[in-house]
């Protein structure tokens, strides 16, 4: 009778024991890995070797557009290797951290052939997108998100235009110690290979301050290399004015005309019209005047002689003329009591911009401070098609301030302190369209922000 408790005891325990522990995939190293979980169920999924590309590749090799491929840090195909992506193939790109973000490198002698087509692009995305095979576009990420991933780094042996000598260089977001980042030579007609319809959603990843990854970078692609966009061919005419004096004091007017052959602009992308795409939209122009002045205060007062003003302000006219294809798409949409012109603002360039700034410089107390102002006018940012509606960003009003002291006997010390963004202005793009109420596209506050720095020169 004893044993037969003790029995009932034990059997107590192991039911409350076992039923608090929860079962899934225990493996940190599966993809489906759950932290929570303490008892493992065997459910664990993995990343087929198969459908991973990571590292150098060291032979040929094309991929199966009937299953999601994954790509983890940085992806080279290198000097006399091919890699074919077929229409309809979808690569998800793991995040990655600084300069190991994911990203593909077609190095110079490396070619990419990526032909998709208009209603089966190749799609280059995050791993959080919950996109599927057959589908344009998945639904858990916006098109405003940006640096999950690195982007589509191609590079070349084409001539750059580099100062001096150097006839080849490091590409930006690439570690100096990566002999496959650098591009440039002597190869006009250097073949990088093909890309149609390829769609680079969500990349962009920042490795460092003002250094980043973007969607798709270029550098020296040879002529030969077939991109489905026409290059741009840019003639610039300027006529400028200079005036120097003391305490590096200037006037400087300049008259400028550009004229823009196949301008590549962004716009929506057809089968996925929440992402967007470069594409050459017409045949554009421009005419502005820039105004720089460095003034010393010292002529209001000589107790003003540390303190001078700065201003540089540009005011510039563009106009891209319609092809017959975006004509054609704006006037079919045309609302009640719309009219269409043959031309339209250029999609990027801003119609004023003003930088301008109050410094003050001690070279003897080794002090520097000074409240700086910035802005530009309503810019195009993205080209609309009449049925969705242009994109525009709006002026960003920043005011910024930055104090500087030198310490010590020798001032190998200094600390400094600065603020950004003192008036808190947003980040802010609207979609327009007419006689219908503008709505955001994207906002984003990035605060004031406060820093202070210290540094000691050895």
């Amino acid at each position: 009778m004893k044993n037969t408790k003790l029995t009932s005891i034990l059997i107590i325990i192991c039911i409350s024991i076992c039923s608090c522990q929860k079962k899934g995939c225990t493996d940190p190293n599966a993809t489906n890995y759950n932290s929570q979980t303490s008892k493992d169920d065997g459910s664990c999924q993995y990343i087929q070797e198969d459908y991973l590309l990571t590292g150098t590749l060291n032979s040929d090799k094309t991929l199966d557009p009937t299953v999601i491929w994954s790509m983890q840090g940085r992806v080279i195909v290198p000097n006399g290797v091919t890699l074919t992506i077929p229409a309809g193939t979808i690569i998800k790109s793991k995040a990655g951290t600084g300069a190991n973000a994911t990203s593909l490198v077609i190095a110079r002698g490396g070619k990419l052939f990526a032909q998709g087509t208009e209603n089966s692009p190749i799609i280059m995305t995050s791993e959080s997108d919950d996109i599927s095979i057959g589908s344009n576009s998945g639904s858990s990420l916006s098109e405003n998100v940006r640096g999950l991933w690195g982007g589509l780094l191609i590079l070349g042996y084409a001539p750059g235009s580099f100062s001096g000598d150097v006839i080849e260089f490091q590409i930006e977001g690439i570690p100096a110690s990566e002999t496959n980042g650098l591009y440039g030579g002597n190869n006009p007609l250097d073949n990088s290979g093909i890309i149609q319809y390829l769609s680079i959603r969500h990349g962009g990843a920042e490795i460092g301050e003002g250094n980043e990854i973007n969607g798709l970078t270029l550098g020296c692609v040879g002529s030969a290399t077939t991109i489905d966009l026409k290059p741009s061919y840019i003639q610039n005419y300027d006529l400028r004015y200079e005036h120097f004096g003391d305490f590096s004091q200037m006037f400087a007017v300049s008259l400028f005309y550009k004229n823009f052959q196949d301008p590549i602009e962004m716009t929506y992308f057809e089968s996925a019209p929440t992402n967007f795409t470069p594409k050459n939209l017409g045949s554009a122009s421009l005419l502005g005047v820039e105004f720089e002045i460095r003034k010393n205060l010292s002529f209001l007062n000589k107790i003003f002689k540390n303190i001078s003003m700065n201003i540089n302000a540009s005011f510039i006219n563009s106009k891209l003329s319609f092809s017959e294809s975006e004509y054609n798409l704006r006037q079919n949409m045309l609302r009640a009591g719309e009219t269409l012109d043959n031309y339209r603002t250029l999609q990027g360039q801003a119609p004023f911009l003003v930088n301008t700034g109050l410094n003050y410089s001690n070279s003897d107390k080794g002090l520097q401070t000074g409240l700086f102002y910035n802005i530009q006018g309503k810019t195009l940012e993205i080209v609309g098609t009449g049925f969705l509606p242009d994109v525009y960003t709006m002026p960003f009003h920043s005011l910024n301030f930055n104090f500087n002291k030198e310490i010590g006997k020798n001032r190998k010390s200094s600390f400094n302190f600065k603020i950004n963004n003192i008036l808190n202005d947003s980040l802010e793009s609207k979609f327009e369209s007419f006689s219908t109420e503008s709505l955001n596209f994207s906002l984003r506050n990035p605060g004031r922000l406060f820093s202070f720095g210290y540094n000691y020169k050895f």
